[in-house]
């Protein structure tokens, strides 16, 4: 029998309510960041509502350059685009 291997991981998920329902503001790793950041919001915000939800999130096999923020075939390297105006190129 082998050890169970969790699929998913728990992702914190503080939500505001200003009015218009309930909006995703920011997410923390574990529930005592996410204490610490609803309190936060609640001090500089008491007019509004906020709240914790605890999501699952898949866990993804995360290669070494996608966990840098770069996806395989993405050339760094390049300017991007060139930004004219009055017709420059």
């Amino acid at each position: 029998m082998s050890a169970y291997t969790r699929k998913t991981v728990d992702e914190y998920e503080i939500q505001g309510d200003y009015g218009h329902g309930w909006e995703m503001l920011t997410t923390e790793e574990t529930g005592a960041a996410a204490r610490k950041m609803l309190l936060c919001y609640q001090c500089n915000e008491p007019r509004a509502r906020h709240r914790i939800k605890r999501k699952r999130v898949p866990i993804e096999e995360v290669t070494p350059d996608q966990s840098a923020g770069v996806e395989p075939d993405e050339d760094i390297t390049s300017p991007g685009p060139k930004w004219g105006f009055g017709g420059e190129s």
